[in-house]
């Protein structure tokens, strides 16, 4: 903040001269007996009960206006709350005085966005206003090492899978394996057999299968008859 050319800055004499009238009212309001003690180069300036007084630490006290100048070490919520314009303003102002009216003013003239400008307010924010950094801005959780995140790692754990499982058989086992369970299944009958080769297919399925009633008269039509 200090290198920027901003009009609330305070310069190092009148920042002295305020420390100095400080320390000088306060010394003479906690030591009236200081002048009596100075003829003594022992005296420790105790108080009447023997105890020792504690240093006083002065404040600073910034003015509530800054006049233009260089100010330095000044508190962050001081820098934020005095008047003044930034060094973006000052060059806004010499590249136009419309153009700064519109930008920092009248606000008709948006801001130019990109990754400088947002990298040195992220790096602003984060040295000088450490306290509203987390508010304004959100910092990316580490992703675990065990989280998949690119589709080349996820094609490399389906190919580890796939290398661990049996070995797919081939066309030719695959048609040797449906052959060889095709042949223990029971043949199906044939639908175009004469009423003599029927009765005995049949005849042949287990109980639970047949449907005509024992003694029950049958009758065939043959395909001849249709005709």
């Amino acid at each position: 903040m200090g290198d920027a050319t901003y009009q609330k800055t305070f310069n190092e004499e009148n920042q002295n001269e305020y420390q100095e009238k400080g320390l000088e009212e306060m010394e003479g309001a906690e030591h009236p007996h200081k002048e009596n003690a100075g003829s003594n180069p022992h005296c420790d300036c105790s108080d009447e009960a023997g105890e020792t007084t504690a240093p006083v630490v002065t404040e600073i006290m910034w003015p509530s206006y800054f006049e233009p100048g260089r100010y330095e070490n000044l508190p962050n919520e001081v820098y934020h709350s005095a008047n003044g314009i930034s060094s973006t303003m000052l060059k806004d102002a010499r590249i136009s005085l419309m153009y700064y009216h519109g930008r920092h003013i009248a606000g008709t003239i948006p801001g130019e966005e990109s990754d400088a400008l947002l990298r040195g307010r992220i790096i602003h924010s984060y040295v000088l206003e450490t306290d509203k950094f987390a508010d304004e801005y959100a910092i990316p959780v580490p992703v675990p090492e065990y989280v998949v995140t690119t589709s080349n790692e996820l094609i490399a754990i389906i190919k580890k899978h796939n290398a661990s499982l049996p070995a797919l058989m081939t066309p030719e086992q695959m048609k040797e394996w449906i052959e060889s369970y095709n042949s223990t299944l029971i043949q199906p009958l044939s639908v175009s057999a004469g009423a003599e080769e029927t009765g005995i297919l049949y005849g042949s399925l287990p109980e639970e299968f047949r449907r005509i009633p024992e003694g029950g008269k049958t009758h065939s039509i043959s395909n001849e008859s249709l005709y």
